[in-house]
């Protein structure tokens, strides 16, 4: 329980805005959260004096892999109580005491809690990459913040690495277990939801694990020898990518859980990028097509992930609204429709393998979705004329999806596509184009 609170409080600390990269920079010298060494002590230290941060950043890692161990092994039992090795009402999914609930809780709340932290400190790491990038200097100590030396940053990113390990090995351990049904108690009047036993917390636990390696694989080429080459500690593109895959099928299977459908899809467009531009290598292509389309289940999330961020632009259209939420719901839009792009390049180049067949099916399941989100897009321009900024927002996201749909239609396999549909959409096309 103390543990929980602590890395809760460590986790909103770090979530809280402009304090997050100060107070990580600081060492968390200024919070008091850990006990300074003496000065002839640190200044022995490689890390220096971001020394505080890096201590905090990699016990969220460990605390992560122990509660996660935790849950997994305590859904083993669920297990073997529900194959009758354990005696009636022992441990079983039917006859959870309570203090396992209230147990199983607090090794949920400090999944989410360090996985925050992770996240924050995966954060940084990106900000001082591209800070780097962005000098022109040559000297990368003179470019580092003063807080953060060589030895510290690799002491962080050793455990973010640790991080992603656990979470991937966590999400592809027991995928059929993750997109089972949940059960849950709710408590304290309503106010928060506990699954009543470890076996049912996978998925709760799936969904924050999600996260971190969205956020990961959105940030980081996962098809960079040159990455794997600094440290043997980086998971393969194929390990990766299932974990990906089982948390893109969590995501989509959980309708409590709308707002995680948006870390997915910066991951996917980072993923399908490359494909749009010409510049995907053999392997992207082969780790691709092994793990990620090896089905319809990245389509048919595309889709409906599609169908739901139209109908929720239609609603953030009212003048009532802030332009923010639809500034929002608009760049995840224009995320989605870059991904159908790089999914369809990805086809034009394994149309052989494939087959013209198959391709022409997945293509008319999103030219079906396309369609749908054109009709509703052309719709919201009409009706939001007059009201400068919303309007030019919605012509822009309307200008994406018509380059997108256009890209769909001159693909080489898109003639076998249902005719109705073509006619179509190719008539809504032909009126957003005016409308433009």
């Amino acid at each position: 329980y103390v543990r929980r609170l602590v890395y809760e409080a460590l986790a909103s600390l770090m979530k809280s805005g402009s304090l997050e990269q100060k107070w990580m920079l600081s060492g968390a010298k200024e919070i008091g959260m850990i006990q300074q060494q003496p000065s002839s002590d640190s200044s022995k230290s490689d890390l220096g004096p971001a020394a505080g941060c890096c201590t905090l950043v990699r016990l969220a890692a460990g605390e992560l892999r122990i509660s996660l161990g935790w849950i997994l092994g305590d859904a083993d039992d669920d297990d073997d109580s529900d194959n009758g090795t354990k005696e009636a009402g022992e441990g079983s999914a039917s006859a959870v005491r309570m203090e396992d609930v209230e147990t199983c809780y607090h090794h949920m709340a400090i999944v989410k809690s360090c996985v925050s932290v992770c996240l924050a400190a995966l954060r940084l790491m990106v900000s001082m990459s591209e800070t780097l990038d962005s000098e022109e200097d040559d000297d990368i100590d003179a470019k580092l913040p003063d807080d953060f030396g060589p030895f510290a940053i690799l002491h962080v990113r050793h455990s973010i690495l640790d991080a992603l390990d656990s979470t991937i090995q966590f999400l592809n351990m027991k995928p059929h277990c993750l997109t089972s049904t949940v059960r849950f108690r709710l408590g304290g009047g309503g106010s928060k939801r506990i699954a009543t036993s470890s076996k049912d917390a996978l998925k709760v636990v799936g969904v924050d694990c999600s996260r971190f390696v969205f956020a990961y694989a959105s940030e980081t080429d996962i098809f960079d020898d040159e990455v794997s080459e600094i440290s043997e500690n980086v998971p393969s593109a194929d390990i990766i990518l299932a974990a990906i895959r089982n948390g893109i099928v969590l995501l989509n299977k959980d309708s409590m859980e709308e707002v995680c459908i948006t870390p997915a899809l910066p991951c996917l467009a980072a993923i399908f990028q490359p494909f749009v531009d010409g510049t995907a290598t053999e392997e992207r292509t082969r780790s691709v097509q092994r793990v990620l389309l090896a089905d319809d289940m990245v389509l048919t999330f595309i889709a409906d992930t599609m169908g739901r961020l139209v109908v929720d632009v239609e609603e953030a259209k009212d003048a009532n609204m802030e332009n923010t939420k639809l500034s929002l719901l608009l760049a995840s839009l224009e995320l989605c429709f870059l991904i159908v792009a790089g999914i369809v390049s990805f086809q034009n180049t394994t149309s052989q393998e494939t087959g013209e067949d198959e391709i022409a099916r997945q293509h008319k399941l999103l030219l079906t979705a396309l369609t749908q989100a054109m009709y509703i897009l052309i719709a919201c321009v009409e009706q939001s004329s007059g009201r400068d900024e919303k309007e030019v927002m919605l012509a822009s996201t309307l200008g994406r999806l018509l380059e997108t749909w256009r890209h769909v239609v001159s693909s080489s396999c898109c003639a076998d596509v249902n005719v109705a549909i073509l006619q179509k959409g190719t008539a809504y096309a032909d009126h957003a184009a005016r409308l433009l």
